[in-house]
């Protein structure tokens, strides 16, 4: 755009540009200037009107504090010339102060006042203090303003190149990018980007930024305008780079490079390290580059530290003394149930509720000591078994360290590999056998968990289980022997579950249910267990 300036405004104009001995060449002419205004003002009241004075667009305006310049099309035309502060409008604060004041945005009542000058080292990061009428108010990379020499510039707005736009316009005027972003051109600053119309946002901003929808579509915002690294100034870097990398300041510019791991952030770490190392966040919380853990099979053993794939942990294989990858174990409440085999805290165990439907993490149930003896069916913590003592009297947990053939026939409470179960051979002693070859090894241990509903521990080898119930006043024993003379009906057969339903109907009035779990499998059921006299108790009512 080009412009044509009343005397007074082209010396303010001028001496914004121009430093040192220029700077007072042309002060010289803007006073004969100044002097020729006044001695011709008849005559430029009385030239043409600014819509007949092109091309120079020296003509009059109907209101004499505007401007008669050119606009986009190359027409004359009156535009509104320099403001009182307090005409203009925030944050542009443009307008005209006496004296030495400048305008700038009121704290407390929001609009354009004339305030005193402050020094420019005193106005970080504004960088908008006072300095010599040569010199104009600048940032450094160093984060301080300095007063530097003002450059010469040459180069009008409209031979700016976009989207930068750091030509020069006339007080009250800014240079910005146009609409199609391709140009640049002197635009009033009346309406600044905060107060334009959503969504068109058609308002000037400082030069490297636009006038944009802000985040939440509904105003306007200046904001840096989307220019790639390589095109930031030096000293500014700051555009897009792929992911990764930073703009950062090279020899002559900026440029997208690499992030450095010590430069990333913890606990990510994402930076570049050298081959067969990683960036990883260390004990303080830094990131560094660290060698790449070896494969899991490659690590010693307890410690067993490799990688493994994703959803399988580095555990230690006993047998083998190695390491090996397994699938991770989940947390209790969402293993599978009934074999419910999630993590649990120190000092508890994954079981199944009565319901034989959920997880959940209990004390271990031990209960050896209130088991009968010689049988001792009671459970342990892992470990140990349930065994009576030398006198045969009692039972109680001891350290795990026979095996099944050490154990005296008929009662064969060993201990077996998966999938086999200790029994009794024909005419000899106790042995593992398969579980495809003989019945379960011993009786279930009922977990009431109200007094509906209860459930059992699971048995070794058991495919199902049969509930036996007896509805009595009390359990008989006409002989003496030890054996009751009854152990109830069937009630339930091939229960694949550990629980049984809920039973809600009380008994009739000084009446008792009494309930038995046997476990099964296509070979057999299990044994009743044995009396306190070493007898095995029958089974009074198979289920069939």
């Amino acid at each position: 755009m080009h412009l044509t300036l009343k005397p007074r405004e082209c010396c303010r104009f001028l001496r914004r540009l121009v430093r040192g001995a220029a700077g007072l060449v042309l002060g010289i002419a803007c006073l004969a200037l100044v002097g020729l205004a006044a001695g011709g003002a008849a005559f430029a009241q009385g030239g043409p009107p600014c819509s007949a004075s092109g091309p120079a667009c020296g003509g009059t305006c109907p209101n004499r504090a505007d401007l008669c310049v050119t606009d986009d099309a190359g027409a004359c035309v009156c535009v509104p010339g320099p403001s009182a502060c307090g005409d203009t409008e925030v944050p542009a604060c443009d307008g005209e102060c006496p004296g030495t004041d400048r305008c700038a945005a009121s704290a407390t009542s929001g609009e354009c006042v004339c305030v005193p000058r402050v020094a420019c080292g005193a106005t970080f990061p504004a960088c908008d203090g006072s300095c010599a009428s040569n010199e104009v108010c600048v940032d450094t990379v160093a984060g301080a303003c300095v007063c530097e020499p003002m450059a010469t510039i040459d180069e009008g707005c409209a031979d700016s190149a976009a989207p930068a736009c750091g030509g020069i316009c006339p007080h009250g005027f800014t240079c910005n990018v146009s609409g199609t972003g391709a140009v640049c051109s002197c635009v009033p600053l009346a309406t600044p980007c905060g107060s334009a119309a959503a969504p068109a946002c058609n308002a000037p901003c400082p030069p490297d930024e636009q006038c944009r929808l802000d985040a939440a579509g509904a105003g306007c915002v200046c904001a840096p305008v989307d220019r790639p690294c390589a095109l930031a100034p030096a000293g500014m870097c700051g555009g897009p780079c792929p992911d990764g990398e930073t703009c950062t300041g090279v020899a002559g510019g900026c440029a997208c490079m690499p992030v450095a791991c010590g430069d990333s952030v913890a606990p990510e770490c994402g930076g570049t390290c050298p081959a067969g190392s990683a960036c990883r966040g260390d004990a303080v919380g830094d990131c560094v580059c660290a060698p790449d853990d070896p494969p899991c099979g490659q690590t010693a053993a307890p410690e067993c530290g490799g990688v493994c794939p994703a959803g399988e942990a580095c555990v230690t294989d006993a047998a083998q003394n190695a390491c090996r990858c397994e699938p991770e174990r989940v947390p209790c409440s969402l293993a599978a149930a009934p074999l419910c085999g999630g993590v649990c805290p120190d000092g508890e165990e994954c079981a199944a509720d009565a319901s034989g439907s959920a997880c959940y993490c209990t004390p271990p149930l031990d209960t050896c000591a209130g088991a009968a003896a010689p049988a001792c069916g009671g459970t342990c913590l892992d470990g140990f078994v349930c065994r009576t003592d030398a006198a045969g009297a009692s039972c109680s947990c001891v350290p795990v360290l026979n095996s099944c053939g050490s154990i005296p026939a008929p009662y064969c409470g060993g201990v077996c590999p998966l999938d086999e179960v200790c029994r009794p051979v024909v005419g000899g002693p106790c042995a593992c056998l398969p579980c495809g070859m003989a019945p379960p090894g011993h009786e279930t241990t009922l977990l009431w968990s109200d007094p509906t509903v209860f459930g059992w521990d699971e048995v070794p080898c058991a495919a199902f289980y049969n509930i036996y119930l007896l509805e009595a006043m009390r359990m008989t024993d006409a002989n003496g022997n030890g054996i009751a003379d009854d152990y109830g009906a069937c009630d339930a057969r091939r229960v694949e579950g550990l629980n049984h339903p809920p039973d809600p109907i009380a008994p009739p009035v000084g009446f008792t249910r009494f309930y038995w779990v046997r476990g099964a499998n296509d070979v057999g059921e299990a044994p009743g267990g044995f009396t306190s006299g070493m007898l095995e108790r029958p089974n009074t009512g198979s289920c069939p």
